[in-house]
């Protein structure tokens, strides 16, 4: 008080003392009062739950008791009204730091690649990423429900029957399906090398990202840290997981206007909403072929069992509308005439309360989650081109893959080679070997050293799994 008295810097003015004395005091009464209720909390609001999984959750862990119990205090700060939205604002300001960090990281790294066979031709590679889609749940795969028969026609589609991912959270897996990112490296934050799309960008082709994902945090999510690398990005989603959320459609025209581009090599990423929860209420009416479902349904409890029936119902449904939107991006890759080809994988699978299991959604170390959908369409064009390519990739379809194959498999299918390429990695390649593929659960599991544990069909290492560096 001496000080301030002495020194008009240290002055503090009347006027604002009292107000900014009053706002702690509130602030500190709100602090101690939500702390009270953080073990009252109750099941996350879904549009904190997004907000929490997608931007604030911590890097995986497998300890989902400390995981959970720090979402629900944050989840308790963040609905305090108004102090909840500095707890926001923070974390926000501290995502957008971190992630500009990675920017500038991956921006200086280059792969020094080119296309071996630099033919002049138009030439159009596609990579779609699905959404919690699941292996067993498509017609092509020998589900009993026809949920695909629109690429069951399709003759020059091959699916893959083995392939998996190391995680099962679309944030960590991701990074593994677009970059050199090894699986065992995915629960930690960041990766200092650039994705495919900047390697096929060296090699000369324009690059698109088109993604019915989530516009907030457009430049500022993991996943965007690779989208930004594409010279046109667009986000179509306004509406998050919810009701008001785009259909998968919305990506057919943006996708025919980058087929229409005079772009003599184009490499175009489409980023799906698929199969995500809400499974209702990613297909329109027209799709909504077997009954009960959740259709129309606002906020199903989606814990009770009671919903097994119509939950299930609801999910194939969503089924049959991805396999009818990715027939038309085929068609429309048709109609070019040009040579192309298109590679779909999942980023994780989803658990469907199976038999006795009272498990659903993912984040359970089941078989169901991991065990993915892939599969790969060429052109007539593209199989003229590329005989030694569709060789292997007949030869590989049963082979034990992983997300981890994606990015060398893609450069291949194109011919992009660069100095330090590991063909051995890539499935249409003869150089093709088997490699050991670790999965998250309970710390990281052999894949093909586990056995599955009940209905729920848990993964269970034979030995101890390998520890985890997060």
């Amino acid at each position: 008080m001496r000080l301030s008295r002495q020194d008009r810097l240290l002055s503090w003015p009347r006027r604002g003392r009292w107000p900014i004395f009053a706002c702690s005091l509130i602030g500190l009464g709100f602090f101690i009062y939500i702390k009270q209720l953080t073990a009252e909390s109750s099941a996350p609001t879904p549009s904190l739950q997004v907000f929490w999984n997608n931007y604030l959750k911590p890097t995986a862990t497998s300890d989902t008791s400390a995981e959970s119990s720090a979402y629900y205090r944050w989840q308790t700060y963040a609905q305090a009204w108004p102090f909840g939205i500095w707890v926001l604002a923070h974390e926000f300001y501290r995502e957008r730091a971190y992630l500009s960090q990675l920017r500038k990281q991956n921006r200086s790294f280059l792969f020094h690649s080119e296309q071996s066979n630099n033919s002049s031709s138009m030439q159009t590679f596609v990579l779609v990423i699905g959404e919690s889609s699941r292996y067993d749940r498509w017609g092509i795969n020998g589900y009993a429900r026809d949920t695909t028969p629109l690429l069951a026609q399709e003759s020059n589609l091959v699916s893959f029957s083995d392939v998996i991912s190391a995680v099962a959270a679309t944030r960590l897996s991701i990074p593994i399906i677009l970059s050199r990112k090894a699986a065992r490296q995915s629960l930690q934050a960041g990766f200092s090398e650039s994705s495919l799309i900047s390697a096929f960008r060296e090699a000369g082709f324009k690059t698109f990202w088109l993604s019915n994902q989530m516009s907030f945090g457009e430049f500022d999510t993991p996943t965007s840290v690779f989208a930004n690398e594409a010279e046109v990005k667009q986000f179509l989603n306004l509406g998050g997981f919810t009701n008001t959320s785009s259909h998968d459609e919305i990506l057919l025209e943006p996708l025919q206007i980058a087929l229409r581009d005079n772009a003599e090599k184009k490499l175009i990423v489409l980023h799906s909403l698929g199969n995500h929860w809400n499974y209702s209420q990613r297909y329109p009416k027209q799709f909504d072929h077997w009954q009960p479902s959740l259709y129309g349904v606002s906020n199903p409890a989606y814990t009770d069992l009671k919903n097994k029936l119509p939950l299930n119902n609801s999910y194939d449904n969503s089924m049959l509308y991805t396999d009818w939107w990715l027939s038309q991006v085929i068609a429309q890759l048709k109609a070019t005439k040009e040579m192309s080809a298109l590679l779909y994988v999942s980023d994780h699978g989803q658990t469907l309360y199976d038999g006795h299991c009272r498990l659903a959604f993912h984040g359970h170390n089941t078989q169901y989650e991991f065990h993915i959908p892939a599969f790969m369409w060429f052109s007539s064009a593209y199989q003229e081109r590329h005989p030694e390519q569709i060789k292997q990739l007949h030869l590989h379809r049963d082979a034990r893959l992983s997300t981890e194959n994606v990015f060398h498999s893609m450069l291949n299918m194109a011919d992009i080679r660069y100095p330090d390429d590991k063909l051995e990695w890539s499935f249409l390649s003869a150089e093709y070997r088997p490699h050991r593929r670790y999965v998250d659960s309970y710390g990281w599991t052999d894949y093909d050293n586990a056995y599955f544990r009940g209905d729920c069909r848990e993964l269970i290492d034979k030995q101890a799994p390998l520890s985890q560096e997060k």
